[in-house]
C-alpha cells in the first residue's frame, strides 16, 4: 500500500462541514436510485430485475466515489464473460470501487445487509450474503453463484473473509471458489490499492477497517477527508487447471494477488 503515513504522524483534518455536505447528498442520492429502482422494477421480468439490481448499485457507488472525491484508476481488461471477480479486502469502501468499474454482484457476511447506507444498497442490489459458519449455507451460495454465471453475470467475492491494514494479503478461503470448478470458468484476480494523492490520510487507519475500528465513527472520519484515491489491477483470467483441486486454484489465485499488489 503507497503513501500511508506511520502512526505517530498527525492525522489528517477530518472537516466537519465536508461531513454534512456529504452525508446530505450521499441521502439524496439514496432517495434517488431507490425512487428511480422502484419505477424500473415493476416494468421487469426476474432477469431484468437482476440486471436492474447491478445497474442501480453500480450508478450508486459511482455517484458515492465521486461525492466522496475519491478517484479511481484501472489497469488491466475487465472480462466481458461472466467470471468470479476474487481482490483483496481492506476496507468496505472495497465495494464501492469494484462495483463503481465492472457490472459484478458481491457475496459479502450477513451483517453487511445490516449496514447503514451500504447495506441498504447491497440488499436493493440483490448481491448475496453467507454464513460462512453454515456449511450448507456455503453450498447454497456456491450454487447461487454458479445460476448468476449461467445467467451471463460476475460475482465477487472476498475470499479473506475480513479485511485488513492493506499491507498484507491474508490466506484465502477456499470454499466460494467451487463453483468456478463446478461451472468450468474462470476467475479474475484483482488488486485493490488505497493511496493518498495529498494530505496526512492514513490508509491503515482511515481507510482500511479492520482491527478495532467501529463502522460509524470510521464512516463519518471518512467522509470529512479529501485527496483519497484506488488503482484497481485486474489480472488475466485464471481457469483450473486439469487435475487441480480447490485448495491449489485458491492459492493460485491469492499468489496473482499478491504479485498484482507487487508484495513479491
Amino acid at each position: 500500500m503507497s503513501d500511508t503515513e506511520s502512526p505517530s504522524a498527525k492525522r489528517a483534518f477530518s472537516n466537519p462541514v465536508l461531513v454534512i455536505v456529504r452525508l446530505v447528498l450521499i441521502v439524496v442520492l439514496i432517495l434517488y436510485v431507490w425512487g428511480r429502482h422502484q419505477v424500473r422494477y415493476c416494468l421487469r421480468d426476474e432477469a431484468g430485475r437482476l440486471r436492474l439490481g447491478h445497474e442501480s448499485a453500480g450508478f450508486f457507488y459511482r455517484g458515492c466515489l465521486r461525492i466522496l472525491g475519491i478517484r479511481v484508476g484501472v489497469r488491466g481488461d475487465i472480462p466481458d464473460e461472466a467470471v468470479l471477480f476474487i481482490p483483496n479486502h481492506v476496507s468496505y469502501m472495497d465495494i464501492l470501487a469494484v462495483g463503481a468499474v465492472c457490472p459484478t454482484f458481491f457475496v459479502s457476511k450477513v451483517a453487511v445487509a445490516r449496514w447503514p447506507i451500504i447495506g441498504h444498497l447491497f440488499r436493493l442490489s440483490k448481491s448475496l450474503t453467507i454464513d460462512r459458519r453454515n456449511v450448507r449455507a456455503v453450498k447454497e451460495v456456491n450454487g447461487k453463484i454458479a445460476e448468476r454465471f449461467e445467467q451471463g453475470h460476475s460475482v465477487c467475492v472476498f475470499l479473506e473473509g475480513t479485511t485488513s491494514s492493506g499491507l498484507e494479503v491474508l490466506p484465502f478461503h477456499a470454499s466460494l471458489v467451487q463453483c468456478v470448478l463446478n461451472s468450468g470458468g474462470g476467475a479474475v484476480p484483482v488488486a485493490i490499492d488505497w493511496h493518498t494523492t495529498r494530505g496526512r490520510v492514513d490508509i491503515q487507519e482511515d481507510v482500511a477497517y479492520w482491527k478495532d475500528h467501529e463502522i460509524v465513527p470510521h464512516g463519518f472520519r471518512l467522509l470529512g477527508l479529501s485527496g483519497i484515491a484506488v488503482t484497481l489491477t485486474f489480472g488475466e483470467v485464471l481457469r483450473p487447471s486439469a487435475g487441480q483441486d480447490r485448495k491449489e486454484y485458491t492459492e493460485a489465485l491469492r499468489t496473482q494477488v499478491v504479485q498484482l499488489l507487487g508484495f513479491e
